[in-house]
């Protein structure tokens, strides 16, 4: 144990290393792959989830993502799904007060299945 031929090589192939990158617009590159919202309304929304929509409800949904004015949330049962819809337009306003420049307008529901958490 210890030697150094038991260590992986840490060298590096194909040339030079890659430049760095502010972590902010890697993340931006990332959300805009993976079609997730912008790092800005993503973050704001997940750190004022609780707030917006309550104690109860936030152990149970899960905002997913952001796309073309619409946010996708997660829930694990489908009784929340029903609440989250009922409740959708009064959401959306406090969407709008509290995260002003997200664009926001429209709410999809999406119930877990155990597959989904796996």
């Amino acid at each position: 144990m210890g030697s150094t031929s038991d260590r992986p090589s840490r060298r590096r192939f194909g040339g030079s290393p890659p430049e760095p990158h502010v972590l902010s617009e890697s993340l931006e590159r990332l959300l805009a792959i993976q079609r997730l919202g912008t790092t800005n309304e993503l973050v704001e929304l997940i750190s004022k989830w609780r707030e917006l929509v309550g104690e109860r409800m936030a152990t149970h949904a899960t905002p997913r993502k952001i796309e073309d004015g619409e946010l996708v949330v997660a829930v694990d049962h489908s009784a929340w799904a029903t609440e989250l819809r009922v409740g959708e337009a009064q959401l959306i306003s406090r969407l709008k007060i509290q995260l002003p420049n997200a664009t926001i307008n429209r709410l999809k529901v999406h119930v877990r299945t155990v597959s989904d958490v796996e």
